[in-house]
């Protein structure tokens, strides 16, 4: 599995962590691509991007 990129961001939630304070966190869109080789011949099965 490969990272192909970090896109636009889809959310940002504010959370509450140990120390009391409050954060941001933000969410992007992502895709990656993922390869799958045959155990027996390593020849490959599929390759998506998702």
């Amino acid at each position: 599995m490969d990272s192909a990129g970090v896109g636009n961001t889809v959310e940002t939630c504010r959370y509450r962590d140990d120390d009391e304070r409050v954060r941001s966190v933000t969410f992007h869109k992502a895709e990656v691509r993922v390869k799958a080789p045959a155990l027996r011949t390593g020849k490959l099965v599929t390759g998506r991007r998702r």
